[in-house]
Formats: C-alpha cells, sequence, structure tokens
C-alpha cells in the first residue's frame, strides 16, 4: 500500500462547519470532490444533495501512517451522540480521529451494530466525504481516502473502530464504527437515502456508524 507524508495539520472547525468553512485561518471555500461537483448542474447534483445533510464534524482521520481530511455529513440519528463522540480540543478545535482497531465484516459483528442502528437515541450515522483547500487538495485527500483507509479496510474485511471516553473518563462511551463501501454499508445507505447512494458510488467515501456504549 502507497505511504503518504502526512500533510501539515490545518485548523478545523470542530462545531458544525457551513460549507463555506475554511480548513486554513484565511479561507478560502472547502470544496467537495472535484469529480462530485463537475456534475452538471441539476436539482439532485450531490453538491446541492449534501445540503440536506449538515457537517457535523471537520477534521483528520489517521490510520497507521496514512491520513485524510474529511467532512463527516449527519444522515440520520441523533446528532447528539456524533456532538458528544467527535474528538474537539477545549478551544473548540477538531482532533485527528485515530483509527486503531478493527472489527471484522462478520455476521455476528454486523448483527450488534445492526441492533444499535435500532435505537433511534442510541446511534448516529454519518458520510465521510473528503475535503480541501482547493481542488488539488481535495483530489490529495481524496486519493488519500482511498488508498490509505478504502482500500485497506476492504482488503482486511473489516471496518476501522475508534472507542471514544466521556471527558474525565477513562471508559468508553462510544464506538466509532468507520466501515469503507461494501454490503452492510451500501445497505444501510440504501434504506435511509438511496438518492445519496447513488451519488457517492463512484466517490472515495466512509460510512460512519457512532454507538453509545
Amino acid at each position: 500500500m502507497q505511504r503518504v507524508n502526512p500533510p501539515s495539520q490545518p485548523t478545523l472547525a470542530c462545531e458544525a462547519p457551513s460549507p463555506a468553512t475554511s480548513l486554513s485561518v484565511r479561507p478560502p471555500p472547502i470544496r467537495t470532490p472535484p469529480h462530485a461537483s463537475q456534475v452538471p448542474p441539476q436539482a439532485d447534483s450531490l453538491v446541492s444533495l449534501l445540503q440536506r445533510y449538515p457537517i457535523m464534524w471537520q477534521g483528520l482521520m489517521a490510520l497507521k501512517n496514512d491520513h485524510a481530511v474529511v467532512q463527516m455529513h449527519f444522515i440520520s440519528g441523533n446528532p447528539m451522540v456524533a456532538r458528544g463522540s467527535l474528538p474537539c480540543s477545549p478551544d473548540g478545535l477538531a482532533l485527528p480521529l485515530r483509527i486503531a482497531q478493527r472489527m471484522r465484516l462478520e455476521q455476528q459483528q454486523l448483527e450488534g451494530v445492526a441492533r444499535k442502528v435500532q435505537m433511534e437515541q442510541e446511534h448516529c450515522i454519518l458520510l465521510a466525504l473528503p475535503c480541501g483547500r482547493d481542488a488539488m487538495d481535495v483530489l490529495q485527500q481524496s486519493n488519500n481516502l482511498r488508498q490509505g483507509f478504502i482500500t485497506y479496510l476492504q482488503l482486511k474485511q473489516a471496518a476501522g473502530i475508534v472507542n471514544i471516553a466521556a471527558p474525565g473518563s477513562q471508559q468508553p462511551s462510544y464506538v466509532v464504527h468507520i466501515f469503507p463501501a461494501c454490503e452492510f454499508a451500501n445497505d444501510s445507505l440504501a434504506r435511509i437515502t438511496p438518492d445519496l447512494l447513488h451519488r457517492v458510488t463512484d466517490i472515495a467515501h466512509l460510512l460512519v456508524i457512532i454507538a453509545t456504549v
């Protein structure tokens, strides 16, 4: 797997930023992937479609030596689960989300996640898409996401796992499941928002399911 040098960490907003929020101190607008934003302007284009799904978190994801900057769009569930679990510093800046464990995509494991998803207040589903300062940066982050995260997890037939403890506690309060494109992820998106699944099929993306412990 090709390794890339970690990018210098930009200043990132932890609270749900608007699509115009910058990754740097002086903001050019954040862009969606160029192969998405170049879709002919239609009412159901990806750009307009994503406006229905607010950005809950924008920051750096890490897996081993690979890094990618992503925006996580709220799809369904309890938004307070996302706010309580995704890492932020005390001054409100997003901290890196580092994948340290894997969960095999086995029936028993997936059934456990599916049971949590049936509890409306106990989960949150997000869609992670690459973002950057300009079109070239978005393309770089898209490549990073595909090579360092999606391909790796697909080869391992696994989802990435991040355990998040509540402030002041050592015990996990949330489990962040990070799925590459797979049958479980695609079925989940198709059930909730089939139009969005259709639009992101050919774009580097991850499905993120956060569940309470």
